[in-house]
């Protein structure tokens, strides 16, 4: 009664009904920026929240920080969800955070692990695959990032995709995995048991080898421990690896099958790298992905620091015979700069087999052979001269 005859003697009722101002929260926390219905809501007025959304006109979207709803989810505030909901004062998937994550209201309860709020967002068809702005994780990606079990199990039994990527790629296992929350991954593999996933967790814990190796990012015992893991697993579901022929690049070694197996090369740091690109190998030319010569392209390189020309040229040629099975096919400046980093550093190259791998990438049959990669051509040939001239420089000393 009384907040209807302020607002019907107030000759600017907008104004009055947005000023703001600090005060202390039901639960004895200082507010700042908030408004009086932010107040009738913290104090489960509601019969004053009604006056003031439906005579005062006072703006729901106008919290302390971020829309009233999201903000009575962070809280945990289920009666003011209740309220600002059923009376349709609030859309709960329209509504989203303001700042750069742009998170819905079931991603903000999942986030906060309010159990009862996720619940009654899902009665009220709360759509599951929206996606964070930031990281593109859905509530499900959310649940697995955090390890919340009993979410993770409601969110699946609701509907939600164990498929769908985020921005970086990654699928809410993966994202389990790389969290170390693997009784989600035993859920999640209960679930869906299929090679692609395996495949997933596999390309997950290969790509952090040849990422992070030699890092202080390296995670060496969570390496170990997923392989050990997916390893079980595999046996467990009877979902068996299809491996590539060896072949000599790799030293004739194959990708670890039994936990026996990965007990042998667990400690050795370079056969884990091999390890880590028979996976990627066995899995991304499968897919046809391009970020296979990618890795194969570092590994060149990384050979040529360690003065190992012949390797080098072995993995050059096998990137090349790789792309003629593949859709994508490298520019020849990536092959260029392998031979130009080889004659920088002042060591014998072998020049044979130089002169065998520029023959086989420049002078077989190049359809879509445009302009840049014909100065290419013309740069490595040039390179080619020098690295003859210095290798007859060599042997007349």
């Amino acid at each position: 009664m009384i907040v209807r005859e302020i607002l019907s003697h107030s000759p600017n009722i907008v104004k009055i009904v947005e000023l703001r101002g600090r005060m202390h929260s039901s639960d004895g926390d200082l507010v700042n920026n908030v408004t009086a219905l932010w107040c009738a809501l913290d104090r489960a007025h509601f019969t004053v929240a009604h006056t003031l959304i439906d005579i005062g006109k006072a703006n729901v979207n106008h919290g302390s920080l971020h829309p009233l709803l999201i903000d009575a989810v962070i809280r945990g505030r289920l009666d003011i969800v209740h309220f600002l909901v059923d009376n349709d004062y609030a859309d709960i998937n329209q509504t989203k955070t303001n700042d750069e994550h742009g998170c819905s209201n079931l991603i903000e309860s999942v986030t906060y692990g309010h159990t009862s709020i996720v619940e009654d967002l899902i009665r009220k068809n709360a759509k599951l695959e929206l996606k964070t702005s930031t990281d593109g994780n859905t509530a499900l990606a959310v649940a697995a990032i955090k390890g919340n079990l009993e979410l993770v199990q409601f969110l699946y039994m609701a509907g939600a995709s164990l498929s769908i990527r985020n921005h970086a790629n990654k699928t809410p296992i993966r994202l389990a995995a790389e969290n170390e929350h693997f009784n989600v991954v035993d859920y999640f593999l209960e679930q869906d048991h299929d090679a692609a996933v395996f495949n997933d967790l596999e390309l997950a814990v290969a790509s952090h080898i040849l990422t992070y190796r030699n890092t202080s990012n390296y995670k060496s015992e969570w390496v170990i421990e997923l392989f050990r893991y997916l390893l079980a697993k595999r046996i467990q579901f009877n979902v068996p690896k299809n491996i590539l022929e060896p072949t000599d690049l790799y030293g004739y070694q194959q990708e670890c099958q039994t936990i026996d197996e990965f007990n042998q090369i667990q400690s050795n740091d370079d056969r884990l790298h091999v390890e880590a690109l028979l996976i990627q190998e066995r899995i991304l030319l499968n897919d046809k992905d391009n970020k296979l010569l990618s890795w194969l392209f570092d590994r060149a390189m990384v050979l040529i620091t360690k003065g190992q020309f012949d390797q080098c040229l072995d993995v050059v040629l096998h990137i090349y015979h790789l792309s003629q099975r593949s859709e994508y096919q490298p520019s020849l400046k990536q092959y260029f700069w392998i031979f130009y980093t080889m004659f920088r550093s002042k060591e014998p190259i072998p020049d044979h087999r130089f002169w065998e791998t520029c023959d086989l990438i420049f002078k077989s049959s190049t359809p879509n052979f445009n302009h840049s990669h014909k100065r290419d051509k013309f740069y490595l040939l040039d390179l080619g001269s020098k690295v003859r001239q210095s290798f007859h420089e060599e042997i007349h000393r």
